[in-house]
């Protein structure tokens, strides 16, 4: 994805779901889980070059760290799922109303 301008990039988690290695510009929300060389790869917005170099690391992965970075992106993406968040936001009301 190498967008200029993002939110939370749902579409970027949904791939990480599915044990996609992804490629993101670090738009918007996006560097808050996305972690370069660990769940996935990035690069700031704009930096044209770095979205080749990375894209040929990819390509040049081995199935061992393919795997690897794949089962982080997994894991990653469970912290965003419906479940997660609706937790997030009930303790966040509970809170508020204890307070």
């Amino acid at each position: 994805m190498a967008s200029n301008s993002e939110g939370i990039a749902g579409a970027l988690l949904q791939a990480m779901a599915s044990g996609k290695v992804v490629l993101s510009t670090l738009a918007g929300g996006i560097g808050e889980y996305l972690k370069d060389g660990y769940n996935g790869f990035a690069v700031p917005v704009g930096d044209q070059e770095g979205l080749t170099k990375k894209m040929e690391k990819m390509l040049s992965l081995s199935k061992e760290e393919y795997k690897k970075i794949s089962e982080k992106a997994v894991k990653t993406a469970k912290e965003y799922s419906f479940e997660k968040t609706t937790e997030k936001w009930v303790k966040l009301i509970n809170d508020l109303i204890d307070s």
